[in-house]
């Protein structure tokens, strides 16, 4: 049996660590050029932290937190992401459940492969969501 109180308090302890490093990242890049013909090797590394972090945060309130709050309400629980953004939204964690699908996906196309010719666009969404993001997760 998953002890889902403990778990819950680990990931939440994380889920706020994560949230300190990705709120200190969004401040550096929200002056920064998105445009990787503008961008120097110093900017560069800062837009590719924030973005690790911006995933990292997606990661563990996702699947991490609100998996482990959704077993800890109910034990039969076997969901997808899909299926944790649902009933994270039914039970309000969550505005909304295709606003997270958006943040998952931008995440992935982060975390894999991605052209440099999309990096603007990708630091632009990412950028854009971040505020969301933090208001969501500094409610746990």
């Amino acid at each position: 049996m998953i002890d889902c109180d403990r778990l819950l308090l680990e990931h939440k302890k994380r889920l706020k660590k994560a949230l300190e490093h990705l709120k200190y990242s969004y401040e550096k890049v929200k002056s920064l050029p998105t445009s990787p013909q503008k961008i120097n090797e110093q900017q560069l590394e800062t837009w590719e932290s924030f973005v690790m972090r911006f995933a990292r945060l997606a990661d563990i309130f996702i699947i991490q937190y609100l998996r482990t709050f959704i077993l800890s309400k109910d034990p039969a629980f076997d969901g997808f992401v899909r299926d944790i953004l649902d009933a994270a939204e039914k039970i309000h964690l969550i505005e909304s459940a295709d606003q997270w699908m958006g943040i998952r996906r931008l995440r992935n196309i982060i975390s894999h492969e991605y052209k440099d010719a999309d990096l603007e666009k990708h630091f632009k969404e990412i950028r854009d969501v971040t505020p969301l993001v933090i208001h969501e997760t500094e409610k746990v």
